[in-house]
């Protein structure tokens, strides 16, 4: 019966050893681009190299996008959260302030409808959602366009 105990206890360890080698972290890389007084913060939430979530969260100051009050920013912006609406796998919110809007674009792609983003014009998405994305690759075209990595 002690052998038998031994032997289960060497085999449980053997799988939990196992299990611990081969799940790999979730982690996070946060990159950052202030460009004609739009400040851009994209989050990502990879696990190996593989992206499972992206969070993009803009400030635009309305001069930036050509209007001066929160009534002209909505007409341009509303139009845009609406298209996003009802696909699985992304939210996307604005705050509208005195002389800004926030926007919050969350992209969970565990759970991501591909034939339906994949129609929203205006939406870059680097890489083949269907085979995954990778955090590499997107983090390489984020620093060729400009944007920092930030700890």
């Amino acid at each position: 019966m002690k052998k038998k105990g031994i032997g289960l206890l060497v085999i449980l360890s053997i799988v939990f050893l196992l299990a611990a080698c081969g799940s790999k972290e979730v982690e996070k890389r946060v990159f950052e681009l202030e460009e004609m007084g739009i400040v851009t913060t994209m989050t990502y939430t990879y696990q190996g190299d593989e992206v499972l979530k992206q969070k993009a969260e803009n400030i635009f100051p309305y001069a930036s996008l050509g209007v001066s009050s929160q009534e002209e920013a909505e007409e341009i912006l509303d139009p845009q959260v609406e298209e996003l609406q009802g696909i699985d796998g992304v939210t996307e919110e604005i705050e509208y302030k005195e002389d800004e809007a926030l926007e919050v674009l969350e992209i969970d792609y565990e759970n991501l409808d591909p034939e339906k983003i994949e129609k929203i014009p205006g939406l870059n998405i680097s890489g083949n959602i269907k085979n995954g994305i990778s955090m590499e690759k997107s983090a390489e075209a984020l620093l060729s366009q400009g944007y920092e990595e930030v700890e």
